[in-house]
């Protein structure tokens, strides 16, 4: 028997402060939970509340396809004012 997956309660904390809408485009779609500034740039930090932002698929998909560079500023500022 593999152990239940230990609910994530800092993510629950994200969606619920953002509305259960996106952080970019704030539409009311299936989230994840996003590290603004990647893992292996900043190791557990990225876990970090501030570092977090819900997104919608097509904006998750939008941070990986651009790129770190031009994604970090962006979602920084709208992480900012939340």
């Amino acid at each position: 028997m593999f152990p239940e997956k230990v609910p994530d309660l800092v993510a629950q904390e994200l969606i619920e402060e953002f509305h259960h809408r996106c952080g970019r485009c704030h539409r009311r779609l299936p989230l994840s939970i996003h590290e603004i500034v990647p893992r292996g740039a900043i190791g557990k930090k990225a876990m970090a509340k501030e570092n977090r932002i819900p997104l919608c698929g097509p904006c998750h998909r939008w941070s990986h396809e651009v790129g770190s560079s031009c994604s970090i500023p962006v979602l920084m500022s709208y992480r900012a004012r939340q």
